[in-house]
Order: C-alpha cells, then sequence, then structure tokens
C-alpha cells in the first residue's frame, strides 16, 4: 500500500540518507537514467514512493533554483493560442490535431489558452512564470500585437519563440497557407465562366491591408486585370459578421432560414446584393459563411449556381445535397498540415537546429470543384 503524503515535502538528499548512496545517484535514479543498474533504480524508486516522494515538487524547485542563477530548463510544453470558439469550428480543430500530432510524438504537452478577440486579454501565470517553452499563436492581429508585447515584457518568458500565421510579420515565425492562390484560381474559374461581377465578404475584424484579406483581394485582382476587367467596377467587398464564420452560427439553422434576411446582422449584405443585381459571382471567406449567403441568395429568390456561383473557403464545413453530397466549390487549405509544420518549427527553433531550417512557411492550396457555381446565365 502507498504510504501517506508527509506534511513536509520528501527531498531527494532525505531519500538518499534513506537508501544509503549519494545524492546524485538518488537524482539519476529518479530521471531512470541508463548508466545505473536496474536493481538500484528500482530501490531507489521504490523507497522514495514509500515515503511520498512528490517529483512535481522537486522538479519546480530545481526551476527555481536555475532560474536564480540566470539558467533555464525545458518544460516540455508549448503554449497554444486559440480564439475562444475554436472547439465549434474545424478550421481551428484540424490545425490543432496537426499541433498535437507532432507534439504529442516529440514528448511535448500542449497548454491551451482561449482568447477573444480584443487587446484586453489577461496572460494566464504559467505563462509569465516561464512554464512554457514557447508558443503557437493563432488569434487576431490586435491581439496578436497585444499578446507579443506582453511576452516580451515578461522575464519569465524572454525571447522565446513564437510561431503565428500572420505572414506580413516577416520578422517573427509563421506558418500560413497560400490564400492567394485559392483566390486568384477561384476568380479564374469564375471569370472564365463568363462573370464580371464578384462580391467578397471579408473578416469584420480584420482591415483589408492584413493578412489573408490583402493576399485575396490582391490576387483577385490580378485576376481581374488578366481578363480586362475593371476591379473599381467589378470587384464587390464587404464587411461580414464574426459569428458567421462560426458553422454552429444560428443563422445556420434551418428553422431560421426563412428569417435570414430579417436578421439585423444579415441587412448590409442583404441590402448590398438588392442593390447590386449585376453580382453573379460570390467567394465567401469560408465555408460557415457561404453558407450563410447561399440561404440569403435562397430567399432573395437567387438560385445557386443557376443565378448567382458561389465559392467557399477552407473546405471544412459542407453544403449537402439529399443524398449527402457536398455541393460547395472551395478552396482546400492543408489546415492538419499547417498544425504540423508549426509544431516542427517551433521544436526546430528549442532545439537549436535552424541553421538551415525556414522560418517563414507558406503551404500551397488547392481549389476544389464541386456544383455551386456554372457559366454565367447574364
Amino acid at each position: 500500500m502507498p504510504t501517506k503524503r508527509p506534511s513536509q515535502s520528501v527531498t531527494l538528499q532525505a531519500i538518499a540518507e534513506r537508501c544509503g548512496v549519494h545524492f546524485s545517484t538518488v537524482s539519476l535514479a529518479m530521471r531512470n537514467d541508463p548508466r545505473l543498474r536496474q536493481d538500484t533504480i528500482t530501490k531507489i524508486q521504490t523507497t522514495a514512493a514509500e515515503m511520498g516522494y512528490d517529483a512535481s515538487y522537486s522538479d519546480s524547485a530545481r526551476r527555481m533554483a536555475l532560474r536564480k542563477h540566470g539558467k533555464d530548463i525545458p518544460n516540455y510544453t508549448i503554449g497554444v493560442v486559440m480564439p475562444r470558439s475554436f472547439l465549434n469550428i474545424t478550421y481551428y480543430l484540424q490545425i490543432y490535431r496537426g499541433l498535437l500530432s507532432v507534439l504529442t510524438d516529440a514528448n511535448y504537452s500542449a497548454l491551451t489558452l482561449c482568447m477573444d478577440n480584443t487587446a484586453h486579454n489577461s496572460i494566464p501565470l504559467a505563462f509569465r512564470r516561464g512554464d512554457i517553452d514557447g508558443i503557437v499563436a493563432y488569434t487576431s492581429p490586435e491581439v496578436l500585437l497585444s499578446l507579443v508585447h506582453q511576452l516580451r515584457e515578461i522575464a519569465g518568458f524572454k525571447e522565446r519563440p513564437i510561431v503565428i500565421n500572420q505572414a506580413e510579420w516577416p520578422d517573427m515565425l509563421h506558418v500560413d497557407a497560400d490564400d492567394g492562390q485559392g483566390a486568384y484560381a477561384s476568380a479564374c474559374h469564375l471569370f472564365s465562366q463568363g462573370h464580371r461581377h464578384l462580391f467578397m465578404n471579408l473578416f469584420r475584424h480584420l482591415p483589408p491591408s492584413i493578412g489573408g484579406p490583402a493576399s485575396r483581394i490582391h490576387a483577385v485582382t490580378r485576376a481581374m486585370h488578366e481578363y480586362g476587367i475593371d476591379p473599381q467596377q467589378h470587384l464587390h467587398l464587404l464587411p461580414t459578421p464574426s459569428h458567421w464564420l462560426d458553422p454552429y452560427s444560428k443563422l445556420d439553422d434551418p428553422s431560421n432560414m426563412p428569417r435570414a434576411i430579417k436578421r439585423d446582422d444579415a441587412r448590409p449584405i442583404v441590402r448590398y446584393l438588392r442593390a447590386h443585381p449585376e453580382i453573379t459571382a460570390v467567394l465567401a471567406v469560408n465555408d460557415a459563411s457561404a453558407r450563410q449567403l447561399w440561404h440569403i441568395l435562397t430567399e432573395l429568390g437567387r438560385r445557386v449556381p443557376d443565378d448567382v456561383s458561389l465559392i467557399g473557403f477552407d473546405d471544412t464545413d459542407p453544403i449537402l445535397d439529399a443524398d449527402g453530397k457536398n455541393l460547395l466549390t472551395t478552396v482546400r487549405m492543408p489546415l492538419y498540415e499547417m498544425g504540423r509544420q508549426a509544431a516542427l518549427l517551433i521544436l526546430r527553433q528549442l532545439q537549436g537546429d535552424t541553421a538551415d531550417a525556414e522560418t517563414q512557411i507558406v503551404l500551397p492550396t488547392e481549389f476544389i470543384l464541386r456544383h455551386s457555381t456554372a457559366p454565367c446565365q447574364k
């Protein structure tokens, strides 16, 4: 039977005295060091368990002692920063799975911090006292800017590596997908089908000059020039409510579909689409918002794809027909691989293996043609 935990923490020195060995031998035994015989390791670990030894307390004390002398030791823990709603959104879950696949194989743990889209998020104690070796962050630019600034001012974090998904910060480690490539392929497909007026909804919390929106708009504009289309006259841009990006938004509930165009959050887009009947193609910011737009277009009496062609982004949230087949043409992003590469990148930084390593990784996207686009009928 295990011995009751004593009122005071058991030290390695106390175990050494009980076993009649040197302190350093106990330290090696508790780490299963192969330089010791197995029977010695077993004896010391058994004695430690009987005495109620708490390895976490000893490790914490050792870390504190080392930090007092300006030294650091690995925690084998990576902080992962995600939006509060990430458990509802396939986009983030796929990235998270990719991260964990690498971290788990490398015997690292992930400490997840959920932050909302404001710059006033508090930094948790574990981040402040140096319990994590680095951070992989997936959040909005304003939150990211605040987070990085705060962490760099904290003695317990200092200059530890941070991997982000914002390609517009060239001096930082980042892993992202080539949004521009996907947007360009989508635009070329639509223009080759005779479409000229293209509507794009944008992330409301991201200005068009930042990250994904900037690269997508630039790519679509380039395609327009190649097809002899004037972006000033034919490219229609409008912000999207942030909750539309969540596939579990109430607007996507079939019971709400008959009232979708009357919702306050839908009115700006409804008014815009009514005012611009010349729009025959839509490139949505993601698949979830493409579903919302499908509902709205349907209620406005505009059929997809007969009247309006619709393209999503991410390939995460399908629009199913009666037979369960996905109808949505979209851009597939390598989300799982994005997570894997982010984890591999931060581990290389921690291990000092950075001589030939890339610090900015942009992965290719793939245009997936399905049944939500058709030749322009106007």
